[in-house]
């Protein structure tokens, strides 16, 4: 009975150990214009990645502490001018620690010049084609850079 008990009170003691708290980081990304969610925003912390959506915040568990986050989206220089990269979190036991982000609007303005192989071509008439877009991904390797000023007015 006395060994049994033993082992018992051993067992307890190491069952008795408590888990640690859980903690999220929850990466909040909005544009700034009109505070729609902007997706594609990875957060990575103590080895864990999550991305937001374009209906969905991103959050990513981790134990307490001070643990650095890594930051990342296709636009990243161009939607984020001014938050760097990297960036440190605190995050205490057993809460929900917001990270809010708001991204800049960006657009490009480019001209793709008209194909002089097609029928009907006057180089007299037919100026280029000036397009906008907000990603640089979308414009055309052939396209020429505009300069000028584009004013938006409302």
């Amino acid at each position: 009975f006395l060994e049994l008990h033993r082992r018992s009170a051993m067992l307890g003691r190491l069952g008795a150990r408590t888990p640690s708290a859980h903690c999220t980081l929850a990466v909040h990304a909005t544009m700034r214009c009109c505070g729609s969610l902007l997706p594609d925003v990875s957060a990575t912390l103590a080895g864990k990645t999550a991305a937001t959506t374009d209906t969905a915040h991103a959050t990513v568990p981790a134990p307490p502490g001070t643990h650095p986050v890594t930051l990342d989206h296709p636009s990243w220089s161009v939607m984020f001018p001014d938050v760097p990269r990297t960036l440190t979190a605190r995050l205490a036991p057993s809460t929900t620690t917001p990270l809010p982000l708001q991204a800049e609007v960006t657009l490009f303005v480019y001209v793709t010049e008209p194909d002089p192989e097609e029928s009907g071509f006057d180089p007299e008439c037919d100026p280029g084609m000036v397009w906008v877009c907000g990603d640089r991904n979308q414009i055309p390797d052939e396209a020429v850079p505009l300069h000028g000023r584009l004013v938006v007015e409302g």
